[in-house]
């Protein structure tokens, strides 16, 4: 049966939170530091139009391009991703793992266009995020798929299926991510027999602590990837590889 490892980014593969849109820090944006202009415009948006909380941050997105007169095409959505910050031994991690049969997946609410254009994207066997809707142009302009953390769980099992594996079987299956947005991906992976990882480094262990509280996790480890450190000795012990 095929090994495989599922990973949210943000927070889990990088050390901060929330995705630092550079496109985003040319509209005055920062939002890594919850910019409440931002998020007023995500309140804004979700209060008038009913959406969820991942739909009115895509919507906001698009609008603080526009208002600032920025071209939503590919080029500046995927702007700064090859210069992301990752944590700690995670490429040399990737590459280690796909060398000894592990099928790596990317799993994130972030924006697919971006995850796509970072240094580790071509590491994963496929990468699954939110997607907008382009014009004849090239130009996003409406959200085509928002991945909540509720659909993360869908997608766990669409990729069961198409490594043929059976979706409520994850005994061969790794979840590895870093908060709350990762809480159902957690729980439906271990409720199915499988490894749900918690990984978290100095601004984010009293979440991970209110998670360990929950029962939905099988191991919790600082997010350090370096091939010595205790997070991989976990992994390489549990899918028996050296």
């Amino acid at each position: 049966m095929e090994k495989i490892i599922i990973y949210d980014f943000d927070g889990t593969l990088t050390p901060y939170p929330t995705t630092n849109y550079e496109i985003m820090k040319k509209c005055g944006i920062e939002e890594s530091d919850g910019s409440d202009k931002f998020l007023n415009k995500v309140m804004d948006l979700r209060k008038n139009h009913n959406e969820d909380n991942y739909s009115s941050y895509l919507h906001a997105y698009l609008y603080f391009l526009n208002e600032n007169n920025l071209e939503a095409n590919l080029e500046n959505i995927g702007l700064g991703a090859n210069k992301v910050t990752l944590n700690n031994g995670v490429k040399e991690y990737l590459e280690y793992t796909n060398s000894k049969g592990i099928k790596n997946y990317l799993l994130s609410s972030g924006i697919k266009h971006y995850l796509e254009q970072t240094i580790i994207a071509n590491l994963f066997k496929e990468v699954y995020g939110s997607t907008f809707k382009f014009d004849d142009n090239g130009f996003a302009y409406e959200v085509e798929y928002a991945l909540t953390d509720v659909l993360k769980v869908e997608s766990i099992k669409e990729i069961l299926r198409k490594n043929n594996i059976d979706e409520k079987d994850c005994s061969n299956v790794m979840y590895v991510g870093d908060g709350l947005t990762d809480m159902y991906a957690f729980e439906y992976v271990k409720e199915h027999g499988g490894e749900a990882v918690l990984v978290y480094n100095d601004n984010t262990e009293d979440i991970a602590s209110e998670i360990k509280m929950k029962d939905i996790i099988t191991f919790m480890s600082p997010s350090d990837y370096s091939l010595e450190e205790e997070l991989v000795i976990y992994i390489k012990r549990v899918f028996n590889i050296e």
